[in-house]
């Protein structure tokens, strides 16, 4: 190789310059790894010690720039060479495409390996036109005004035409509109997870409203949730503007109205300050440290934590309807307005009777029994 480059006066000098031209093209050789350096060094490092065989011999005459574009593609048509053992007992994953990284890893089960791969494509496949079956019906159902039982035919046309819209899409866009096509339905896909959230400590509500478990004209907090959200109140949007910055402190002195010591409500207002800063100062570090984004998050659960557990407590203080999930939910979604409530709560000595009205026998001195199921009844 040194002698048909005629470029190098040494054989170790021709691998170093090599090593460091190969360094300069790494992100165009290995723009998908997250472990670029690594992979092309590795890759080199094979090369050197002749472990491609006589797969790969330089071009007669190749000047340097040339030898870094023969291997470039050599290293594209041979990755798989590079990521996998000699035994094809272990595959580094990080060196291969995604679209390689499944059937690489069942190869790694010897000759199981072809057998897998076809069951595991199976199920893919089986995946795929179940989950279209499923939403062409649902289409067509909505197409149909609602009717159950739509014709089969229209069922057809919707299910030809999601498919030929992910084609299209595929097309003109190739990879890169495949993963934007993934990254917008994962993005999507977070605001109808906290939504279904809510929804289902509703329907556990509505259930144990239904069943006398949970009495529906019992107390609540005078500010509700989303109350800073959706009335016209000047003082409630600046209280709430204000709690997002001084949530801690807020916590604070709702600890203290409820009787806690001075030490205890120090400790409660220090910690969830530390908290709150290093959730915002890991989120700035993120754009130099990366993966501090994952340290950040956990210190904001553990903030939303800490103030589940102060609402929890003014709740069982004046016998507010709830739970620790829903104060969980609500601390995590929307602190500045668990703060105004709990700070509220305590300020004014308990809830406000809900916006539903009792009925009239109620009103009319009727015992609760009559809406609240009396256990030993049951």
């Amino acid at each position: 190789s040194t002698q048909s480059t005629g470029i190098f006066d040494t054989e170790e000098t021709m691998w170093e310059s090599m090593t460091d031209v190969t360094q300069m093209y790494t992100d165009r050789i290995s723009p998908d790894f997250h472990n670029r350096t690594e992979c092309t060094a590795r890759f080199v490092d094979m090369w050197r010690k002749g472990e491609f065989g006589e797969e790969y011999k330089p071009t007669d005459g190749a000047t340097g720039a040339e030898l870094v574009e023969e291997l470039h593609q050599f290293y594209l048509d041979n990755r798989n060479i590079m990521a996998t053992s000699q035994d094809k007992s272990t595959v580094r994953l990080s060196c291969l495409k995604n679209d390689d990284q499944w059937f690489a890893l069942m190869h790694t089960k010897g000759k199981l390996g072809v057998f897998l791969s076809v069951v595991s494509l199976f199920g893919i496949v089986l995946y795929f036109v179940t989950s279209a079956d499923s939403g062409s019906l649902v289409i067509d159902i909505m197409a149909a005004n609602g009717d159950q039982n739509p014709p089969r035919a229209q069922r057809i046309f919707w299910a030809f035409t999601e498919g030929a819209s992910a084609t299209a899409l595929l097309l003109a866009g190739g990879n890169d509109a495949l993963l934007a096509l993934q990254t917008a339905s994962v993005m999507t896909g977070l605001p109808y997870a906290m939504l279904m959230s809510f929804v289902c400590m509703a329907l556990w509500r509505g259930l144990a409203m239904e069943f006398g478990d949970l009495n529906p004209y019992g107390t609540d907090f005078k500010i509700g949730i989303i109350d800073p959200l959706t009335t016209i109140d000047e003082k409630l949007w600046a209280n709430f503007g204000k709690q997002i910055f001084m949530a801690p402190l807020t916590m604070a002195k709702t600890v203290s109205m409820m009787g806690a010591s001075n030490v205890s409500s120090a400790a409660v207002g220090i910690t969830g300050g530390a908290l709150w800063i290093s959730w915002i100062a890991l989120l700035l570090l993120d754009m130099e440290v990366q993966g501090s984004f994952a340290l950040s998050w956990c210190c904001y659960l553990s903030f939303s934590f800490l103030l589940a557990a102060i609402r929890a407590s003014v709740r069982g203080r004046w016998a507010i309807n709830g739970n620790f999930v829903e104060d969980f939910f609500a601390s995590m979604l929307m602190y500045p307005s668990v703060c105004i409530q709990v700070y509220t709560a305590m300020k004014g000595k308990g809830g406000r009777t809900t916006l539903m009205d009792p009925p009239a026998a109620l009103q009319n001195g009727h015992e609760m029994d009559s809406v609240v199921k009396n256990d030993n009844a049951v």
